[in-house]
């Protein structure tokens, strides 16, 4: 016997925001076009959606690298540099299957393809999972008791204990 429900879209598009995400697998492949790509596929990790599988495709051509070497950095899979290229720039290895259970947050947007909305990390929203999704403003300081003015030979003592 078989059942199924014969569901009008088979992913679920997720409401724009900031995610928390595991890698659960990574694949090498190529795109439709024969475009070598990276697929990875991720489970976000908290929040009402917690549990649901993310993939998203990493086009390894040469204009698109920044968007991996943010995975890259926000995930701090161990890389190393190898060299440069003939710009300067360095050349960076990692195995990607060290990417599998390592964790990044980034942001979620929705976006129209081919008439349907889709999800899409943003290219500029993807950080370490322990970084705050801002900087936070630092938290203001106690008032310092003020210093006595310098003595002799220039030394600051330091201030006394009020009660």
């Amino acid at each position: 016997m078989i059942r199924y429900t014969n569901a009008s879209s088979l992913f679920e598009v997720y409401p724009a925001g900031i995610y928390s995400f595991e890698i659960m697998e990574v694949e090498q492949g190529a795109s439709k076009k024969g475009n070598p790509q990276l697929k990875v596929v991720t489970e976000i990790i908290d929040g009402p959606h917690a549990g649901k599988k993310f993939t998203t495709w990493y086009s390894l051509l040469p204009q698109a690298l920044f968007r991996l070497n943010m995975l890259i950095e926000a995930s701090r899979v161990p890389h190393n540099v190898v060299g440069e290229d003939e710009k300067g720039n360095p050349q960076i290895e990692f195995d990607e299957n060290d990417l599998v259970g390592l964790r990044f947050t980034a942001e979620l947007t929705v976006e129209k393809y081919e008439g349907k909305d889709q999800n899409r990390i943003g290219n500029e929203t993807v950080y370490a999972d322990d970084e705050p999704e801002e900087e936070a403003p630092p938290a203001p300081k106690a008032a310092a008791p003020k210093a006595e003015p310098a003595r002799q030979g220039g030394i600051q003592r330091r201030p006394r204990a009020t009660s």
